[in-house]
C-alpha cells in the first residue's frame, strides 16, 4: 500500500462507493473535510489494489479492505506503530483484523460495539400511522433537553467519561447541522433521531434516543420512519442504520429494514500511541 495523493481521490470514493453500507463516516468525513486537511475528522488514506486504509487526522481508524486476504497485515501493524489511534469504525471483520494486526485486540476501551447493521430501499418504508405526533427539528427550544437525554445516551450507550460536556458538544453540532429530529406527541417531546452521515444517495440513522419513561410504546420507530419519509420526499433512495438490542432490531424491522452486515465502533480509553 502507498500514501494516496489528491489524485486518488476517485479511487478511493470508488471503493468506498461500492462498501457504501461500512463506508458513510469516511466518505462524509471526505465530502465535509477533504483529504489531509487540517480538521481532526479530514481523512488520510493509504491504498492498494482492492482497498484502502483510512485514518482521520484525530486518530480514528476507517478501513475498507473487504478482501482481506489481499491485505499487507504487517504493513498495517507498523503502519499503524507509528500513529496515535483513538479508536476504529467501520465492518466488524475488518476492525477485528485491524486490531489484531497492529496488537492492540485488548487495549482497554471506552466502548466497543458490535451491532447488527440494516439497510432499508426507501420505496419500501413502512410509515406507522400517529396522527396525533409531529416531527420538528432539534433547534434552540430542545437544546436544554436535547443535551439531558444526550448526556444519558452517552453515558448509557457509550461510556462516556464526562457526558455532560460531551452531550453538549454533540447538540450544538447537531443544532447546526440541522439532521436531528424531536418527535412530538401532542406537543409533549417523547423521543429524538437523527442522521449521524448524509450523502444525496444514502443517509445513515444515529442518535435516536427515547426516554426510559416513554419506551416500549413505538416512539422510536416512529420517530425514525418520520424522519426518513422526509428524505425520500427530498430525493434520498435508501437508509442505514445499526441496532443497538433485539428491542431496537424489533423496532427497526417493523419499518421495513433487513439485516446486511456487522458493524464495530471502539473507542479507546486512552490515545494509544503504540509507538510510545
Amino acid at each position: 500500500m502507498r500514501r494516496a495523493t489528491l489524485d486518488d481521490l476517485p479511487a478511493i470514493q470508488d471503493i468506498l462507493n461500492r462498501h457504501i453500507e461500512t463506508s458513510m463516516f469516511p466518505l462524509s468525513n471526505l465530502e465535509r473535510h477533504g483529504l489531509d486537511g487540517d480538521h481532526a475528522r479530514s481523512m488520510r488514506y493509504w491504498i492498494g489494489d482492492r482497498g484502502v486504509f483510512g485514518i482521520t487526522k484525530a486518530g480514528m481508524l476507517m478501513p475498507q479492505m473487504p478482501n482481506g486476504t489481499d491485505v499487507d497485515w504487517a504493513f498495517v501493524g507498523n503502519f499503524l506503530a507509528e500513529r496515535v489511534m483513538i479508536g476504529a469504525v467501520g465492518d466488524d471483520h475488518q476492525i477485528s483484523k485491524t486490531l489484531v494486526a497492529a496488537d492492540l485486540q485488548g487495549i482497554p476501551t471506552l466502548t466497543d460495539r458490535v451491532e447488527p447493521q440494516f439497510s432499508l430501499n426507501l420505496s419500501d418504508l413502512i410509515v406507522p400511522h400517529r396522527p396525533d405526533a409531529t416531527l420538528v427539528t432539534l433547534g434552540e427550544e430542545y437544546r436544554q433537553l436535547a443535551t439531558a437525554w444526550r448526556a444519558d445516551f452517552c453515558a448509557e450507550v457509550m461510556n462516556t467519561p464526562d457526558p455532560e460536556s460531551q452531550a453538549r458538544r454533540d447538540i450544538s453540532g447537531h443544532i447546526e447541522r440541522g439532521q436531528h429530529r424531536i418527535l412530538l406527541l401532542h406537543g409533549k417531546p417523547v423521543a429524538m433521531t437523527g442522521f449521524n452521515a448524509a450523502l444525496p444517495q444514502i443517509v445513515q440513522v444515529g442518535g435516536v434516543y427515547t426516554p426510559p419513561e416513554f419506551r416500549n410504546k413505538g416512539f422510536a420507530r416512529l420517530a425514525v420512519a418520520l424522519h426518513l419519509a422526509e428524505a425520500r420526499n427530498q430525493g434520498t433512495p435508501r437508509a442505514i442504520l445499526g441496532a443497538a438490542n433485539d428491542a431496537a432490531t424489533r423496532a427497526y424491522e417493523a419499518i421495513g429494514f433487513q439485516r446486511c452486515g456487522d458493524f464495530r465502533l471502539a473507542l479507546f480509553a486512552k490515545p494509544k500511541d503504540t509507538a510510545a
